[in-house]
C-alpha cells in the first residue's frame, strides 16, 4: 500500500506539472483538417499529426487534438522531452510498430491521456525504453493478437523509471502489459482502475521489477491473468479475476482483498471468493 500511495502521488505531481502554464508556444494543436506543410500548430493553423506537433513541441510542451475524432495512420515517437498529448477520442490505427514510442530520460515525463490505440498482427501498442516517467491515462490500446503482440512493453535501462496505467483498457493482445528492467535497474509501476481483457496473459512482471495493481479487472485472459518473475515485487490490491485460467503465478505476491471468479488461482484451486 505504501508503494501504491506514493505512486499515486507521484502521478498526481507529474500531471500538474505538466498542465501547469507555460508560454503559448508550449501549446500545438493538431486537427485532421490541418498540415504539416503549411501549419504552424496554432488553434486556427494546426498540425495533421502528432508526430509533427511531437517534433516542433518544446520540452513540457502541450499537444491538444481538435477534433474529435481525431485519427492518423502514422505511428509516433517522441525523443528527449517533456510532455503531454490530450486527445478525446483521438486514434492511431497503424501497421507500424510500436504504434508509440517513448524515448526519454530519467528527468523527462510524457503524459498520453485518451487515445484510442489499434495495432495488428504482432504489433506492440506503446513501446517505452531507457529512463522514463510516463502516464497513460483514459487509454484503450487494441491489439491483433498475435504471437507476438504486446499492449505496453516497459523495458527501463536507468534508476528509478516509473510507469503509471490509469482508467485504461487493453485488450486482444499476447501480453496486455510486461515489464523488463535491463541491467539491474530499480523500477516502479502502477496500475490502476484499468481493464486488462482478452490477452493471453494479462500483466507480466520480469527482471527484478515492482508493480502495484489496484482495482483493475482482469477478464478472459487465456493463459495467466498475472505472472511474476523470481526476484520481483508485486503487490495485488483490490482487483477483479474473472475467467481467467490461472489468476496468479510467480513468486513473492503480495495479495489482498482480490476478487476471484471462474478463475484457478496459485494455489491451484478453482475460486469464486474474495481473498483477505
Amino acid at each position: 500500500m505504501r508503494i501504491m500511495t506514493r505512486l499515486a502521488g507521484i502521478a498526481a505531481v507529474l500531471v500538474a506539472a505538466c498542465f501547469a502554464a507555460g508560454p503559448a508556444s508550449a501549446l500545438i494543436y493538431v486537427s485532421e483538417n490541418g498540415s504539416n506543410a503549411t501549419g504552424d500548430g496554432t488553434r486556427d493553423n494546426p498540425f495533421r499529426t502528432l508526430q509533427k506537433a511531437a517534433d516542433a513541441s518544446p520540452d513540457f510542451g502541450f499537444i491538444y487534438c481538435l477534433d474529435p475524432p481525431f485519427r492518423q495512420a502514422q505511428a509516433l515517437t517522441i525523443n528527449g522531452k517533456s510532455l503531454v498529448i490530450k486527445c478525446a477520442d483521438g486514434v492511431i490505427e497503424t501497421t507500424q510498430s510500436p504504434a508509440v514510442m517513448i524515448n526519454n530520460g530519467p528527468t523527462q515525463t510524457v503524459t498520453l491521456d485518451g487515445l484510442f490505440i489499434v495495432t495488428f498482427d504482432d504489433g506492440r501498442g506503446v513501446q517505452l525504453d531507457r529512463g522514463h516517467k510516463a502516464i497513460l491515462k483514459n487509454m484503450t490500446i487494441s491489439g491483433g493478437g498475435g504471437d507476438n503482440s504486446i499492449g505496453v512493453l516497459d523495458r527501463p535501462n536507468t534508476p528509478n523509471s516509473e510507469l503509471i496505467i490509469i482508467e485504461s483498457l487493453i485488450q486482444d493482445f499476447k501480453t496486455g502489459v510486461r515489464i523488463v528492467p535491463r541491467n539491474g535497474v530499480q523500477h516502479n509501476a502502477l496500475i490502476s482502475n484499468s481493464n486488462v481483457l482478452q490477452n493471453d496473459i494479462g500483466f507480466d512482471l520480469k527482471n527484478g521489477g515492482r508493480a502495484t495493481i489496484a482495482d483493475t479487472d482482469f477478464f478472459g485472459n487465456n493463459k495467466i491473468a498475472i505472472r511474476a518473475a523470481p526476484g520481483t515485487l508485486p503487490i495485488l490490491t483490490g482487483n477483479t479475476i474473472t475467467n481467467n485460467n490461472i489468476g496468479f503465478k510467480g513468486v513473492g505476491v503480495s495479495s489482498r482483498n482480490n476478487t476471484f471468479l471462474n478463475t484457478t488461482d496459485v494455489d491451484g484451486v478453482l475460486s469464486a471468493k474474495t481473498q483477505q
